[in-house]
């Protein structure tokens, strides 16, 4: 192999791990700015998550003070007597530092299926959204 070819083998070589690099530094920045980015998101992550069954992945999104207190009671009923089968982000309201957020949520409480509005208030805790309540609409 001549000097020539060793030069561009690892100037081919570079570019590959560069473009590497970068597909990877891409797709991480997507995945940061779509983290607790916007408020509908987190109450469809944490629906996903309860419609899971996954209380612990659940408590990922909810706020401090409601982690430490309703959190357990609110979201064990619902993983425990509620299968959350459907849901639609109906309306969105953002401020500084809270926002609401109500959706329709189909679910089925035994052999029951019912659906509703759920108001969801979220709280900004150290710049990412965090569902804080959930109440009924009428």
């Amino acid at each position: 192999m001549t000097k020539k070819q060793k030069i561009w083998l690892i100037a081919g070589a570079a570019g590959l791990v560069f473009a590497v690099f970068c597909c990877a530094a891409s797709v991480a920045g997507l995945l940061w700015l779509r983290r607790d980015g916007d408020p509908k998101d987190v109450v469809v992550d944490y629906l996903e998550a309860v419609q899971e069954d996954n209380a612990g992945q659940a408590r990922e999104f909810v706020c401090d003070s409601w982690r430490n207190s309703a959190f357990p009671n609110v979201t064990n009923a619902l993983t425990s007597w509620t299968d959350i089968i459907d849901w639609d982000i109906l309306d969105s309201e953002t401020h500084d530092e809270s926002a609401t957020v109500t959706a329709r949520v189909t679910y089925r409480v035994l052999t029951v299926t019912n659906s509703g509005k759920l108001r969801f208030t979220l709280v900004r805790e150290e710049g990412d959204w965090r569902v804080c309540g959930i109440r009924g609409e009428g």
